[in-house]
């Protein structure tokens, strides 16, 4: 046993060192992360301070064996995007992550449980049919179009529904129908195929002889000795839902920001950020929040930059 967990605990830690290779080094593949991450409106000076003041000028391998160094520390960094630590942006958001992924997975293992077992009940009829095309709709379907299609007739075209935060039941209504689908079709799948096999068996046809209910037997009977794969397959898909809601976050939100920058600001428009001290802050360009995120014209604060 020993020699298992000791064997168990080696190769995560194998994995562990692998994916810190693979996400340092990939992610430098994307791009000089200074013309990445600031607008196309930034000027040389503003992208060579981004460089010097984030290390991107050292070499790469000096840059990964400090990524490393901090990791080892539990130093997860700053969040460029919100200048602050890395790690409490994550914490503040996984609250609300759990408990999306919490709703939709009661939400879809009970839709699921209750629609699978009623049309295993009669296969080949009506219901069973329709409920056999949504499920395979719903497993094939990508979430991310899903998403983004829903904000465009609900939230965009219609104005049904807002695109983001947690005010009212309101605004629960798009993300949860989102992480919805595609579980729902495959946990469907997955309860159909078990019922039909359980239906088989001759403690049902004894049930059955006994005059016992059709509800009795779907849901007593059945049901229970049918939900061993179902089980498996749910607590799988409860760990892909927060994983989705985190996807799914940038997509939920596009749209506000946009009408934000066409109400309210000009693409082009640099303002002084109000925390910077030195006049040539390189924080991102946000027009939503022009009190927090604001992209500083380093010619406005230094006088041997002004033309």
């Amino acid at each position: 046993m020993r020699k298992l967990i000791f064997g168990r605990i080696l190769s995560s830690f194998f994995s562990l060192a692998v994916l810190i290779v693979a996400v340092f080094f990939l992610s430098r593949l994307t791009g000089d992360p200074a013309a990445l991450f600031l607008p196309a409106e930034a000027t040389q000076q503003m992208l060579d301070n981004f460089r010097e003041q984030h290390g991107l000028n050292d070499p790469v391998i000096v840059q990964f064996g400090r990524y490393v160094w901090d990791l080892l520390h539990l130093d997860f960094g700053q969040s460029l995007r919100q200048a602050r630590p890395a790690i409490d942006v994550v914490i503040e958001g996984f609250a609300w992550t759990f408990q999306l992924a919490a709703i939709t997975t009661v939400l879809v293992t009970v839709a699921a449980i209750v629609i699978g077992s009623l049309a295993a009940y009669k296969p080949g009829g009506i219901f069973d049919r329709f409920a056999s095309l949504v499920s395979l709709i719903g497993a094939s379907a990508p979430d991310f179009w899903v998403a983004i299609v829903a904000i465009v007739i609900f939230a965009v075209n219609l104005a049904w529904l807002p695109t983001s935060g947690t005010g009212t039941v309101w605004h629960w209504i798009l993300p949860i129908s989102v992480l919805f689908i595609r579980p729902f079709g495959l946990i469907l799948q997955i309860v159909r195929g078990s019922m039909l096999q359980s239906f088989g068996s001759l403690y049902v046809k004894t049930a059955r002889a006994k005059g016992v209910g059709n509800l009795s037997i779907i849901f007593i009977h059945t049901l229970r000795n049918a939900m061993l794969p179902v089980i498996t397959v749910i607590g799988d898909q409860a760990a892909s839902h927060a994983e989705r809601r985190r996807r799914h976050r940038d997509h939920l939100r596009l749209p506000r920001r946009r009408q934000a920058d066409d109400r309210q600001h000009s693409p082009t428009r640099l303002q002084r950020h109000p925390r910077c001290d030195h006049g040539h802050c390189t924080g991102h360009l946000r027009h939503e929040h022009p009190d927090r995120y604001r992209l500083c014209d380093p010619r406005s604060a230094r006088p041997d930059l002004r033309p």
